[in-house]
């Protein structure tokens, strides 16, 4: 399974809206019934997800390349 199959659906739902569809933050934040801040910080959690399960030591500062 791919990185996007293992999301939830509502995870995927995220990316294909702001990614696929090229929907601005505000047209997010409308749809899920939330202020744009918390698009974008949905949005911005699933691209973090998503970065852990291609690289593990993405966000780890004591991997070494």
């Amino acid at each position: 399974r791919s990185a996007i199959e293992r999301l939830k659906p509502a995870e995927r739902k995220l990316i294909e809206w702001r990614f696929t569809k090229k929907m601005t933050f505000e047209a997010i934040a409308k749809k899920l019934g939330k202020k744009e801040d918390a698009a974008r910080m949905a949005v911005g959690r699933v691209l973090k997800k998503l970065r852990e399960m291609l690289d593990p030591n993405v966000d780890d500062p004591s991997a070494k390349p």
